[in-house]
């Protein structure tokens, strides 16, 4: 299998290493701050993400695990280009949103272990930027994010509302564009029929 960036490749070559041999892989700008022994009793440990799913920054794994096997074998059907947009192309065919997808199709999740947090505070083991955790302290480098990635966290950052605001905007001004566009082109057909010579059929004797 082959991909067109880096990333894709590590992602990829995590999970056969993690299937293979098994143990804990964690990124570069990931900094542990306390023994993940009492974690090895799961036989798949990953913490939060924001907004959803789990991040693959940090992934325990026993060998031969049958779901670090099925991030191996939907690999080829997942992998997709996204024009322009390298950091949704890493996100949807190897990443975090890819992994947190072939999650939600496991049968059973009773021995994967998702780390999020008590009710009283939900978000205590997330990875979101720069963040300090009980286990982790995320110096949140993200070098491999790209120019796409800044749009994205644009979006993110507007809202709700904005973001409503600003579809809606595109959709009527799309609108107000493309019936513009047909009404012009019903006055250029009428004009070109009212300004056609007429037939003049003659009888031949």
């Amino acid at each position: 299998m082959c991909f067109s960036r880096v990333l894709q490749k590590v992602d990829a070559l995590r999970y056969m290493i993690l299937y293979i041999h098994g143990g804990a892989i964690l990124d570069v700008d990931l900094v542990c701050k306390r023994s993940l022994e009492p974690l090895r009793r799961f036989d798949f440990v990953a913490p939060a993400a924001y907004p959803a799913g789990f991040s693959i920054g940090m992934l325990l794994s026993s060998p031969g695990n049958l779901f670090v096997r099925d991030l191996i074998d939907n690999l080829p059907r997942f992998k997709r280009r996204w024009l322009l947009l390298p950091y949704v192309t890493v996100m949807f065919s190897t990443g975090c949103h890819y992994a947190s997808t072939i999650y939600t199709t496991q049968p059973n999740r009773t021995s994967l272990r998702i780390l999020s947090g008590p009710p009283n505070h939900p978000n205590m083991h997330m990875l979101n930027g720069f963040v300090d955790t009980p286990l982790f302290r995320h110096l949140g480098t993200s070098s491999w994010h790209a120019n796409d990635a800044l749009f994205v966290r644009l979006v993110e950052g507007l809202g709700g509302r904005v973001l409503y605001c600003i579809l809606s905007a595109v959709i009527v001004g799309g609108c107000v564009v493309l019936s513009r566009s047909i009404a012009a082109r019903r006055r250029s057909v009428r004009f070109a029929r009212s300004t056609l010579p007429s037939k003049v059929f003659e009888k031949v004797v």
